[in-house]
């Protein structure tokens, strides 16, 4: 059996990839191993004061519970505060290193622009990191690979012209995998709502019920190779 392709889809907190593409996920996951990497701990994600001790060990919790509905193959959480996730050297090391180790056929990361930081600098990093990977430098990170393609997903800012949408088909799967986010239904209180009506309008854009959109990124170019002649 041939192996599978894996896809690395690096998101600044828990739930925005399930927000983003939870849908694609699900449509993927018997055909790709998907490595998730959680760049924060989602210290300040909490709209109560009495969760502020307990919200890291609950965000990890839900996320690996709605690990087990997405398929993930392994999911890595980087040791990064909430509000404070920083394009330096030490995380952009980590995320050279983690390229190279899994030698992904695509990656997935945040839309640039938008308004919440972390969400920026992950975007940043995740592409700067992308393109340094695939030079012949810092042996100690790995051997050099060049990934075809970095795609970008939505998570509450939105693209205006999005270059691809993806038929999800039924959107229950993906509201389920959302629910398991309990912590975060106060902090963005409608969310349920709000990507049930995207997925409804991205839908609507590729001429099917639900979608969700992607961008292409032109951070670097995309090769093409022509197959020799014999």
């Amino acid at each position: 059996m041939a192996s599978k392709d894996t896809i690395l889809i690096f998101e600044a907190h828990s739930d925005d990839a399930v927000i983003g593409m939870a849908g694609m996920i699900l449509n993927i996951k018997e055909i790709k191993d998907i490595v998730l990497i959680t760049c924060t701990i989602g210290d300040t994600g909490y709209s109560n004061e009495e969760e502020k001790t307990t919200i890291v060990e609950k965000r990890r919790k839900e996320s690996l519970e709605s690990d087990l509905l997405l398929g993930i193959k392994e999911h890595i959480f980087l040791d990064n505060p909430c509000q404070n996730l920083q394009n330096d050297l030490k995380n952009y090391h980590q995320v050279i290193e983690i390229i190279r180790k899994y030698r992904p056929s695509q990656i997935f990361t945040h839309k640039s622009p938008s308004k919440h930081r972390d969400h920026r600098n992950c975007h940043d990093l995740v592409t700067e990191a992308w393109w340094k990977a695939s030079e012949n430098i810092l042996p100690e990170l790995g051997d050099p690979i060049r990934v075809p393609i970095l795609y970008t997903f939505e998570v509450t800012d939105l693209f205006e012209f999005p270059h691809s949408i993806v038929d999800i088909g039924d959107i229950t799967p993906k509201l389920e995998v959302l629910r398991k986010f309990e912590s975060q239904m106060g902090v963005l209180p409608g969310i349920e709502n709000f990507v049930e009506g995207l997925a409804l309008v991205r839908g609507f854009q590729g001429g099917f019920t639900y979608g969700e959109a992607f961008q292409k990124s032109d951070f670097m170019a995309t090769p093409i190779r022509f197959a020799k002649k014999t």
